[in-house]
């Protein structure tokens, strides 16, 4: 199928500055919500120089206002580091101090469903672009230091957990003017009727 390899870094910051804000944000909640953990920061993002792939994009809809896609991305941060502060609180980790650790070199394949909202009469023609999922995919990355042995399957389930809440027909749209504009409270979430409507 064709490949696209959009620009992962730009002036403004960019696809980099999405995907990053929301998976930083996925693994930070993990941490959280993990019973070992007491404490976490998110000290800084890096996701390195490799773009992502869409690639066998297939035209599933074409409605009024809105065009739907289907496509695979591909995830591949070979050098990408997400770097945490965390300290943990289970028994046997009590005596450790706080300290830095580190997700390195990323890899995903994400089956997507792209919705389209093409209502707009100007530039950028799109006011909404909403993402669903195909199936939970499986997130491969290294934990660095291994301190606490168990917290890459913490974050893999929890990261895991929180991707199904984004399977089709549940979605997570990105308001394209407010992305565009800088605004931060462009994320909105819905769950899609079109499927239904044109069985």
């Amino acid at each position: 199928g064709q490949i696209w390899s959009p620009t992962i870094r730009s002036k403004e910051g960019g696809l980099e500055m999405l995907i990053s804000a929301r998976l930083s944000s996925l693994i930070r909640q993990s941490l959280i919500n993990a019973t070992t953990i007491s404490y976490v920061e998110l000290e800084s993002v890096r996701l390195g120089e490799a773009a992502p792939l869409l690639s066998n994009v297939q035209v599933l809809a074409v409605l009024d206002e809105q065009l739907v896609l289907q496509c695979e991305l591909a995830l591949d941060f070979e050098g990408a580091e997400i770097l945490f502060r965390v300290k943990p609180s289970a028994l046997e980790y009590k005596s450790l101090p706080s300290s830095f650790f580190s997700l390195n070199s990323f890899a995903a394949e994400f089956s997507l469903v792209l919705t389209l909202h093409t209502d707009l009469p100007e530039y950028p023609y799109v006011s909404t672009l909403d993402l669903s999922l195909k199936h939970v995919p499986e997130l491969d990355f290294i934990v660095q230091p291994s301190l606490i042995p168990v917290l890459s399957g913490w974050i893999q389930s929890s990261i895991s957990s929180s991707l199904s809440d984004y399977l089709e027909p549940n979605f997570l749209g990105i308001e394209i003017p407010a992305w565009l504009n800088g605004t931060e409270d462009y994320i909105t979430y819905g769950t899609s009727s079109w499927g239904d409507e044109h069985e």
